[in-house]
């Protein structure tokens, strides 16, 4: 493992839609970061020190692929009222806490609400 900066990538969505991304991790060498094994975690706060939790993400995770993807459902995307911040954080089964990502979140008003 390299120690290595965890990537920006800010994440937007639409109050009240369902929302979800992918994503596959590299090491610096450009090798596929093993995703196996450990836990997940992420979550969105309205600031970055805030003692308060907004909603943690879903996390599924698919080690044939690489692939992780973090979801919110439409309702936990309609009580974000306001922009704020996330990371996705890997315990290695061996206790090592790695972030991967952090970001904006950036929250756009809806319009139709049924």
């Amino acid at each position: 493992m390299r120690d290595v900066l965890p990537g920006v990538w800010n994440i937007e969505f639409i109050r009240g839609d369902t929302w979800s991304r992918s994503f596959v991790f590299k090491e610096a060498d450009g090798t596929l970061y093993d995703i196996s094994g450990g836990s997940w975690a992420s979550q969105i706060r309205h600031t970055p020190d805030s003692t308060t939790i907004v909603h943690w993400f879903t996390i599924t995770v698919d080690p044939a692929t690489s692939i992780l993807m973090l979801s919110l459902t439409a309702d936990q995307t309609a009580t974000v009222k306001k922009n704020g911040f996330y990371d996705v954080q890997h315990t290695s089964d061996d206790g090592v806490v790695r972030t991967l990502i952090r970001g904006a979140v950036i929250v756009d008003p809806d319009v139709t609400r049924l």
